[in-house]
């Protein structure tokens, strides 16, 4: 399984977010790729990453959406969750907000969107197979 897929589904655990994808008619709180890039490569082939994550939520009470992807923000970043999962091939370094929750729109079902993005930098490791 690639590192940003097993990353994401850490992620995603320690957050109670239980889909990895777009919001659904079902779904309230989803977790979904936002790019990323190599930051510093090196000749071995190993890289320092760095990942986004966007987390979106929805709900008619837009205090209660608001709130809870702060929750997660808080989760993800807060110092007692310093101790981070790492692979033979890959090893997170730092977990940062990178745009904190904010509205993105409102249906007209009433329905409000919100949306933060979670910057994730990690050292891959290439398999030596």
């Amino acid at each position: 399984m690639p590192a940003q897929v097993e990353i994401i589904d850490m992620l995603s655990d320690a957050a109670g977010i239980n889909k990895i994808g777009l919001l659904s008619p079902a779904v309230d709180f989803a977790m979904n790729f936002a790019g990323g890039k190599p930051v510093k490569p090196y000749l071995d082939g190993s890289a320092l990453m760095t990942m986004n994550v966007q987390i979106s939520g929805k709900g008619t009470d837009q205090i209660a959406v608001a709130s809870r992807l702060c929750e997660i923000c808080d989760t993800l970043t807060r110092k007692n969750f310093r101790t981070f999962p790492k692979t033979d091939e890959w090893e997170i370094r730092r977990i940062a907000v990178g745009t904190p929750p904010a509205p993105k729109g409102l249906g007209e079902d009433g329905t409000w969107f919100y949306a933060c993005v979670i910057s994730v930098k990690y050292f891959y490791k290439p398999r030596k197979d």
